[in-house]
């Protein structure tokens, strides 16, 4: 989700950082490119073919999923269940064989109207694979897997008011489960 709406705005904050940062987006286009940084290196790859990107979680600490979208494009095949379930697993499963690595999902605030109903079981029926998935690993190697909730988008499902908020100041921890 590097080339996305939150993902740009983290990329923005960690280009200031002394970190090393693996930015995966299905297609560089120039405006991405242009925003090379140092400290960012962004990677063409299908997010559903592990295969492609797997390598990156070697050298990795944490791994934060911003894939998403706010509506539904049945014709090109973007569906909740697709691009929000089927990407967060595939990660998720990814990173079983990854020794140390932290995974952050980005979920939504789940009591509310102001996103689609459909929108939001999708994000739970995740975070239940996900809690899951943490907990049954919890022996191999998923450090953690940490659930995040925000309401970056309020108002009406379309997300009217999307560039008027900060992205980063509403979130709160919701779950967390770690290894000591």
């Amino acid at each position: 989700g590097g080339s996305g709406f939150l993902g740009q705005s983290l990329l923005e904050q960690l280009a200031s950082q002394d970190v090393k940062v693996y930015a995966v987006t299905r297609k560089l286009t120039d405006d991405l490119l242009q925003k090379k940084t140092k400290s960012i290196e962004r990677i063409e790859a299908d997010l559903y073919q592990p295969s492609k990107w797997s390598y990156l979680l070697e050298d990795i600490d944490v791994v934060i999923d911003l894939v998403g979208i706010v509506r539904e494009d049945l014709e090109k095949g973007l569906t909740y269940q697709h691009v929000i379930f089927d990407a967060a697993k595939t990660i998720a499963d990814a990173m079983e064989d990854s020794k140390g690595t932290t995974f952050i999902y980005v979920s939504t605030n789940l009591n509310t109207d102001h996103t689609p109903e459909k929108y939001r079981q999708t994000k739970k029926e995740t975070e239940d694979y996900l809690l899951n998935k943490a907990f049954s690993t919890l022996s191999k190697s998923l450090n953690s897997a940490t659930l995040v909730v925000s309401s970056i988008f309020p108002g009406d499902p379309t997300f009217p008011g999307r560039n008027k908020v900060s992205p980063f100041s509403p979130f709160t921890t919701k779950v967390s489960s770690t290894v000591p």
